[in-house]
């Protein structure tokens, strides 16, 4: 998470996650009871594959694929949560270049 984040210590923060920004691929930034980790351990949510793009307090901007869970005693109760980070910023760069590529290919084409 260091290496992601940029960050040395792994915290939520009023801010989103150690002070890093937060914001949906639909635009929206992300209240920090909203991130995946959160929501699994207040309402038992499993999270799987949702994009985020980050900006890390370096300014460099990424793209994350989250998924989280609940980790729960043997009553049910949640007891913590566990989270899974994979940084997807490479690939979503290409993918976006290709459908920008479709696009103007497209519009030329008219």
């Amino acid at each position: 998470m260091e290496q992601i984040l940029g960050h040395p210590s792994f915290r939520q923060e009023r801010r989103g996650i150690c002070g890093v920004a937060g914001i949906s691929f639909d635009g929206r930034p992300y209240a920090p009871h909203e991130w995946p980790l959160a929501r699994a351990i207040a309402t038992g949510e499993v999270v799987s594959g949702e994009e985020i793009r980050i900006e890390r307090l370096d300014g460099r901007h990424m793209a994350l694929l989250v998924s989280a869970a609940p980790i729960r005693d043997r009553l049910g109760n949640i007891l913590a949560g566990i989270v899974v980070d994979q940084d997807i910023t490479e690939h979503r760069q290409t993918s976006d270049r290709a459908e920008n590529q479709r696009a103007s290919g497209a519009t030329g084409a008219s």
